[in-house]
């Protein structure tokens, strides 16, 4: 199964935002998203989310299939089942790559959790060494870290991860 390039996505998508007149930053604030975010893809060092694919090939004023392969098409010129194959199974790679991130970053996101948790538990515990008593630690402490450790988890385990934009919401 052949893999999207990089680097001939982010050469293309150079090319395409400049002959659009284009900064990265106007390319990236019509995607509402930040300007590293397209210079990581015009440095071939990553891709954009799939959700982004549609908007950014409107914007860029070609399809998503010429944005997938890199290169313009003619209008014309029908692909070949081997080359539709080839590009379903690319977009099926990346959305896969993206999943894996989510997981990744999600994984990630817990055991910071788990250490900060673990962090406010050795404080309490230090307090207490230190000659505080409960009542103490309940009304100066115990509030905020019982607050903080609920919003934690709220955000940790149970938002969803959504593009922040109106591109999730309508891609057409």
């Amino acid at each position: 199964m052949e893999k999207i390039s990089y680097d001939a996505f982010g050469q293309f998508v150079q090319q395409l935002r400049k002959e659009k007149g284009l900064t990265q930053k106007q390319l990236a604030e019509k995607l509402s998203i930040s300007d590293k975010a397209v210079s990581k893809w015009e440095r071939g060092l990553g891709m954009p989310d799939i959700q982004l694919l549609m908007p950014l090939s409107r914007i860029l004023g070609v399809t998503t299939t010429e944005l997938l392969c890199a290169r313009r098409m003619e209008q014309d010129a029908g692909l070949t089942v081997t080359e539709v194959e080839s590009l379903m199974s690319r977009t099926l790679r990346l959305s896969e790559e993206e999943q894996r991130q989510r997981d990744k970053n999600r994984q990630t996101r817990r055991a910071l959790f788990c250490l900060c948790v673990l962090a406010a538990a050795l404080e309490l515990l230090f307090m207490t060494a230190l000659g505080y008593t409960a009542d103490d630690l309940a009304q100066n402490l115990l509030t905020v870290e019982l607050l903080m450790g609920i919003f934690g988890a709220y955000f940790t385990f149970f938002t969803k991860e959504t593009l922040q934009d109106e591109h999730s919401r309508n891609p057409f």
